[in-house]
């Protein structure tokens, strides 16, 4: 597997939705065009609500790595945002 170099992690772990996609689109803000953040879940319901935020938002889910049920999201900004 291809090592993918991450700039930030953001530790979602214990929070439901719909805190994760509000803190991951809050951080992403912050970052420059091609960097990477690693979101770090346990809410069952960011499996979908994050993949479908990173298509609406225009920014790139790389990797998504489950163990057990622990859920990491690579996702590199790809865009300047007006949202």
């Amino acid at each position: 597997m291809e090592e993918i170099k991450v700039d930030e992690t953001l530790d979602c772990f214990g929070l439901i939705c719909p805190v994760p996609v509000h803190l991951t689109a809050k951080k992403i803000k912050q970052f420059q065009v091609g960097q990477v953040l690693v979101v770090i879940a346990d809410d069952p319901d960011s499996l979908q609500d994050i993949p479908a935020w990173c298509k609406s938002s225009g920014h790139k889910l790389l990797r998504f790595e489950p163990e057990g049920n622990i859920y990491k999201f690579y996702i590199r900004k790809e865009a300047e945002q007006n949202k």
